[in-house]
């Protein structure tokens, strides 16, 4: 074997092999706070807001008239006024129900008839309203949440951005009211009470 005439041929080819390109991974996602308590609290996941904000950003880059598939099988399209979303078979929420109920419901009224009109009885304050009624009537009101288990983690979030005090529990009442929670409002002199 003649080392030399080897190691020429070797030279003189020059091409190195080509080595496959790494696979490009997706950055990672970081969710706006909304998002974060929505995952912290148990009511969705990480990989659902996760495809939420894909499609928010999808959303933004659409010029009007485009239309994209959406994660629940319908379409999303763009129109000058905004975005229209169609549900598809992957969405099992209960605005689809409503939208079947309202058909139905038009088609079983005979004409001439009205519809009966739902009323409320007692208008639902905000936490900051309650607030605000609790100053007013100088102390002779007061708040409690009726879900303790989240007022809870609502109070533990407020205390590591906030720390302790007055403005952690405004806002431990401001993330509780924004995850769903509600607040009962009683005089605090009346004798029903516990």
């Amino acid at each position: 074997m003649d080392f030399k005439k080897l190691l020429n041929t070797i030279d003189s080819v020059q091409t190195r092999p080509e080595t496959p390109a790494a696979p490009v991974l997706p950055s990672a996602v970081q969710l706006n706070e909304d998002a974060q308590l929505r995952v912290l609290s148990g009511r969705t996941t990480y990989v659902a807001e996760a495809k939420k904000q894909a499609e928010e950003e999808v959303k933004e880059e659409m010029k009007v008239g485009d239309k994209k598939a959406s994660s629940t099988g319908g379409t999303i399209e763009k129109t000058a006024t905004g975005v229209k979303h169609t549900a598809g078979k992957n969405y099992s929420g209960k605005a689809a129900e409503a939208d079947k109920k309202k058909t139905d419901e038009s088609k079983m009224m005979p004409k001439g008839k009205k519809r009966p009109v739902k009323e409320s009885v007692e208008t639902k304050l905000s936490f900051r309203e309650m607030m605000n009624l609790v100053v007013e009537s100088g102390g002779q009101q007061q708040i409690d949440p009726v879900d303790q288990e989240l007022f809870a983690w609502a109070t533990r979030v407020s205390k590591t951005k906030i720390g302790e005090g007055m403005k952690a529990d405004v806002y431990a009442g401001l993330v509780y009211e924004r995850m769903g929670g509600r607040f009962e409002m009683y005089d605090v002199l009346s004798e029903d009470q516990k």
